[in-house]
């Protein structure tokens, strides 16, 4: 849910000198068509998300101090991609035109230090995903959006380059319960500090 990622998002921001790289949503030239034909615009919608996404790690090379990405390209070389051709938006052909086209991204790109999974029941998931009223999202196919989450939490559990923490935003609600958001940031930042140490 936004609401979920862009409060974590602030309540991390606050605890530090972080910059903050945003997912730039609405410069998405296909955002408010493909939904609605994927088997037209899926191809190039991914094609998109993965030179942005590349772009944003690339953005964060150049920056100082502590940072926090909302997005990672391997959301979509992980997930939308492959859940696209298996949903029958794109064939095999263009699936491996964008895997290439990702592995060859992830090798230029930095990777980050810390990886934060918000995930939540499906179906919470889903009524979050209806009440945000995002372009484009109105009538989205559920089963479309099963394939995705399920791509997620497997790429969550058998992702193993960068440490993940998972939060399960339907226990924490780091929003209205301090001791919550405490929680989270505690375990943020011990996590980070391994990080750096092993590095």
């Amino acid at each position: 849910c936004i609401r979920d990622r862009s409060s974590l998002i602030e309540l991390l921001a606050g605890t530090g000198a972080w910059t903050v790289l945003e997912e730039p949503v609405m410069d998405n030239p296909y955002l408010s068509e493909v939904y609605a034909n994927l088997s037209d615009y899926a191809f190039r919608n991914q094609a998109y998300y993965l030179g942005q996404r590349a772009k944003l790690h690339n953005a964060a090379r150049r920056l100082r101090g502590p940072l926090i990405q909302e997005r990672c390209i391997s959301e979509d070389g992980e997930v939308f991609t492959p859940a696209l051709r298996d949903h029958g938006a794109y064939d095999d052909n263009d699936l491996a035109t964008l895997t290439t086209l990702y592995q060859s991204l992830l090798e230029q790109v930095p990777r980050p230090d810390l990886l934060l999974y918000l995930t939540a029941p499906f179906e919470v998931t889903l009524d979050r995903i209806r009440q945000r009223d995002r372009l484009g999202e109105e009538d989205l196919d559920i089963e479309f959006l099963r394939r995705i989450y399920n791509r997620y939490e497997n790429w969550a559990d058998t992702q193993a380059h960068v440490p993940l923490l998972r939060v399960d935003t339907a226990a924490y609600d780091y929003v209205n319960r301090p001791e919550d958001a405490a929680e989270i940031v505690r375990q943020v930042e011990t996590l980070l500090t391994d990080a750096l140490v092993v590095a």
